[in-house]
């Protein structure tokens, strides 16, 4: 089975509020469907970030509000299944059968920060032979305060609670590199350990990311990857590599090891 997360920063123009790239999308929908007719028996779950709506959102809440209430719930709520309906539209078109779960109705923290979540209904999905097509998401932990659920976290936790094989993140840079890759001298990483990742300087992917980035990216894989789990890292606006990380062949990319 394989988890395949698009990052916000690829289906989204992160710089700009609600901008989907649409011919990205497109290029993307397609690959997928070229997998799936050639490897008919894979099972496949999507994962989608918040690009420049959730993320949007979330930051002029905290900005003007330095809180989410009941407000910024439903409306965060609405703007992620604005997207995901769009990535769901694309996809179906390219014949790729995805079912859209959303992850407010089945997730939520409980009050050691833990994630709960509920995958019976995915996993029924899967065994007929749809892709789950989740996202990031606002929900509700116990004690009843609104929280952000990443894709990043959501991708990991399904991955290590549905035993995938395969765990791919699909970004808008090669991989891993050892500071910002925007910065002279940083280099590019063909394998990262989890353990060492302290050892390396991240940032922000955008002034709306308001999950972590790269950094929180690979520290929520500490527990939760397994042995014999492949997992990589790659560059989703490059034509044809989310067909070719599906393929497990990607041409660039960071490998993550525990």
């Amino acid at each position: 089975m394989i988890v395949l997360k698009l990052g916000g920063s690829v289906i989204c123009d992160k710089s700009r509020p609600f901008a989907i790239r649409y011919t990205v999308l497109n290029r993307i929908a397609m690959e997928v469907a070229r997998f799936l007719q050639e490897e008919k028996k894979a099972k496949l779950i999507i994962i989608h970030g918040g690009g420049s709506f959730g993320h949007y959102v979330v930051y002029e809440y905290f900005k003007n509000k330095g809180v989410l209430d009941i407000d910024a719930l439903v409306t965060i709520e609405y703007s992620m299944l604005e997207l995901s309906v769009t990535i769901a539209s694309h996809m179906i078109a390219a014949g790729v059968p995805v079912s859209l779960i959303t992850p407010h109705g089945i997730a939520g923290f409980n009050l050691d920060n833990s994630l709960r979540i509920y995958t019976e209904w995915i996993e029924r999905l899967l065994e007929i032979g749809t892709i789950p097509l989740l996202y990031g998401d606002a929900v509700i932990s116990r004690n009843g305060a609104i929280k952000i659920l990443s894709g990043d976290v959501l991708a990991w936790e399904l991955a290590h609670k549905l035993q995938a094989d395969k765990l791919l993140f699909a970004t808008s840079v090669d991989g891993v590199y050892t500071s910002n890759p925007e910065r002279p001298g940083a280099e590019l990483l063909s394998v990262v350990r989890l353990s060492e990742i302290n050892k390396f300087s991240y940032d922000k992917s955008s002034k709306f990311d308001v999950t972590g980035g790269m950094f929180v990216k690979l520290k929520e894989g500490i527990g939760r990857i397994r042995p014999g789990m492949k997992v990589y890292i790659f560059n989703g606006l490059r034509n044809n590599e989310v067909y070719k990380a599906l393929k497990d062949k990607p041409s660039k990319g960071t490998v993550i090891i525990p």
